[in-house]
């Protein structure tokens, strides 16, 4: 089976290099620290580094019980007792093996995932899963692996499992049999001594840092097209819940609250819609852990739902469908899961991945099962938090209150917030003077996922910013400095949208390989017309990517939506409203108005086209024979040379030829005429060449020239 160079190395308590240099010596050259050891080998080498350790004692015991020769018989019977210690010591070496067996069995009962099997193996997931690389497998953390490659990994670790779900209890009995057996094999004494020390310490280092992380509230944000209910909706879910219910409703200034279901927590955002829920990702920040696409049953898929869909996809949100005014005559839930089975949200009903939850807002009805729902789909996203550590969070709200001073609502992400703790906002720093949850009462501290107000900002951050709690006045003060730094360098260079024809020039635009776009039309039929004679035009080196297409007039969602993702806005036949052109040119959106669609097309080729990086190809220019060499303490080895093709430039790519071999190439550091420094030489004159970083040359050797053209690709 052999033995991993890194694994057998620590087992022995030596260095890498230490044993790579004593394996060299027995014939054996390690390549990686991964590499497998024969199983001859290792136990020469096991016995190699343990001899040293228990040679040296037998002759300190020797010498001074040897000092005292008066008494022959009773005194030549000592030495004698002086070797069965050796004969004591090794059939410990064999009763050691047999201990270990005990404590390394592990139980399971259910498949786990990387990072839980890890913490059952006294590793770290980071050192499991390179260990399921060196096997071939491909997995991350949260990845659950098969009963097969489990049964691997606990051989190759020396451990035994024991599974006791449903499995052929005879495969059980064998491999329960087999482990024990490869442990008292393979493992040596020293074993136990290393776990005991540096592994064990991280093991149970690792074990504790995973119990600090506890689950934490989701926070939730309701999506839709406007009179589709989302608010009246979160205005059901306050008044039927206990806990908000306490003190006659919730204030809505806060713009966060939080519910209790069945002894879980809910954080829901009262957002003004999507383009607040843009806003966030714009700045890099995602606060949003599930949205709930809210969709009228009467009324169906509508172009802001859509939009909703759009912003949701772009960042990275799981989409949870709550269908509302089911109590409506006219109301068709199945119209609607079907209007999103065609927007690639195929409910769970007809066998797809999209929970999809018939409420009424009216009613109530639905209203439980939801909630339900949304608290499994946190469940799967396993959202944990660390409760201890210190808070960090991000701004959904700031204003400024007369005799208050600047109110900032804050959900926190991880650790904990508490009052005199000092804080940073973005560029805005100050010290907590008081924590207000959403019915306005007054807190000390504030953990993952709470919604809480904070008093003590010395100014008004913005929306999304992310809030971090240093640990003194100092390290605030240095953070929020270098804040400031780069906001203005971020806004000329890394937020700046470029027009089309600049695609073509900047090395920007030659580094993606995509190109967003946003499409709106007059009619829903030339937006699709559009659409489709856009996506032909994708390859293998760059494609379009439509984030969004719609029909109206170009709003300011879109340029929010195109600003946050770096897209360009396609007008067809649409108007753009004033607020949204305004909007744009502060985001430096790029908004192009069309009539034909034949140069809307061409456009977009063009664009794709500038994307692509351009080709390089030498093109030879001329040739020149050297006639003479001068020699300069200054410059070195001058070249006074004739040419005979062509022309030669300053700063050309030169090539050195001797005796039809190419000797040197590089580049023409100087070109002279005469005693001028010239830029070009055309053929039949003579001139001075020296050569970048070439002072080998002779008369008779040829210089051939060449210049890099580079060539625009094409689709």
């Amino acid at each position: 089976m052999g033995r991993r160079a890194s694994a057998l190395a620590k087992e022995l308590g030596i260095s890498g290099d230490t044993l790579a240099r004593k394996c060299e010596i027995m014939g054996l050259i390690l390549k990686s620290p991964n590499a497998t050891i024969p199983d001859e080998i290792v136990e020469q080498l096991r016995l190699e580094f343990t001899k040293p350790v228990r040679l040296p004692k037998p002759p300190a015991k020797k010498k001074p019980k040897a000092k005292k020769p008066v008494a022959a018989p009773k005194r030549a019977a000592k030495p004698l007792a002086k070797k069965p210690p050796k004969k004591v010591k090794k059939p410990a070496k064999a009763e050691k093996p047999e201990k270990p067996p005990e404590p390394k069995v592990v139980k399971l009962t259910r498949l786990l995932t990387v990072r839980s099997l890890a913490s059952k193996f006294g590793l770290k997931a980071a050192e499991l899963t390179s260990l399921c690389k060196g096997l071939g497998l491909k997995v991350i953390q949260t990845d659950v692996l098969d009963r097969d490659t489990v049964e691997i990994l606990a051989h190759d670790l020396k451990y035994e499992v024991e599974f006791n779900f449903a499995a052929p209890p005879v495969e059980a009995e064998e491999k329960t049999v087999e482990a024990p057996e490869a442990v008292a094999e393979v493992e040596a004494p020293e074993r136990k001594e290393v776990e005991g020390t540096k592994e064990t310490v991280e093991a149970v280092k690792e074990i504790k840092e995973e119990e600090i992380l506890v689950p934490r509230s989701p926070v939730v944000t309701f999506i839709g097209h406007v009179d589709h209910g989302k608010t009246s909706l979160l205005d059901v879910i306050r008044k039927t819940n206990v806990v908000a219910g306490e003190v006659g409703g919730i204030t809505q200034h806060i713009g966060a609250y939080k519910v209790s279901v069945e002894g879980h927590s809910i954080v829901f955002l009262d957002t003004p819609g999507h383009e607040a829920f843009t806003e966030m990702r714009r700045r890099g920040v995602n606060v949003t852990d599930i949205c709930v696409l809210v969709i009228a049953a009467d009324d169906g898929v509508m172009p802001q739902t859509v939009e909703a869909i759009n912003h949701a996809r772009e960042a990275g949100v799981p989409i949870l469908v709550a269908i509302n005014k089911i109590d409506k005559p006219n109301a068709s839930p199945d119209r609607v899961r079907q209007q999103l089975t065609e927007r690639d949200l195929s409910p769970e009903e007809w066998g797809g991945e999209t929970i999809c939850v018939e409420v009424s807002a009216v009613t109530g009805e639905g209203i439980d099962h939801l909630l339900e729902m949304i608290l499994l789909q946190a469940e799967i996203l396993e959202l944990r938090a660390d409760p201890k550590s210190r808070a960090k969070g991000v701004v959904i709200e700031s204003s400024v209150s007369a005799g208050r001073g600047t109110l900032t609502t804050v959900i926190v992400k991880n650790g904990t917030l508490r009052v005199s703790d000092y804080i940073v906002a973005g560029e805005n720093l100050g010290k907590v003077r008081a924590l207000l949850d959403e019915r306005g009462n007054r807190l000390k501290e504030a953990g993952p996922s709470a919604p809480v107000e904070i008093l003590g900002l010395d100014g008004v951050p913005q929306v999304g910013s992310e809030v971090s709690s240093p640990k003194s006045e100092r390290e605030a003060r240095e953070i929020a400095r270098q804040a400031k730094k780069p906001i203005a360098q971020q806004d000329v260079a890394e937020l700046r949208r470029l027009t089309l024809e600049e695609f073509f020039t900047t090395e920007r635009g030659q580094e993606k390989k995509e190109l967003k776009v946003i499409i709106k039309g007059d009619v829903l039929g030339s937006v699709e017309a559009l659409s489709q004679s856009i996506e032909r035009l994708s390859t293998e080196k760059v494609s379009p990517k439509i984030i969004h297409s719609n029909v109206g007039e170009v709003n300011d969602s879109d340029v929010m939506l195109a600003a946050a993702s770096g897209a360009i806005i396609m007008a067809f036949h649409s108007k753009v409203s004033l607020s949204a052109a305004d909007m744009a040119r502060r985001e430096n959106v790029v908004i192009e108005s069309f009539s034909v669609i034949y140069e809307a097309i061409d456009r977009i080729r063009r664009a794709m086209e500038g994307l692509l990086p351009p080709e390089e190809r030498e093109v030879p220019i001329g040739r020149a024979e050297i006639r003479e060499i001068f020699a300069s303490s200054a410059l070195g080895n001058l070249a006074g040379c004739y040419v005979r093709e062509g022309k030669v430039q300053s700063g050309a790519i030169a090539q050195l030829i001797r005796d039809g071999e190419q000797i040197w190439k590089g580049e023409v550091a100087s070109l002279q005429r005469f005693k001028d420094a010239v830029k070009e030489i055309k053929s039949g004159m003579e001139c001075g060449i020296k050569l970048k970083g070439q002072d080998d040359i002779q008369e008779g050797d040829t210089i051939e020239f060449f210049v890099i053209e580079k060539i625009p690709q094409t689709l």
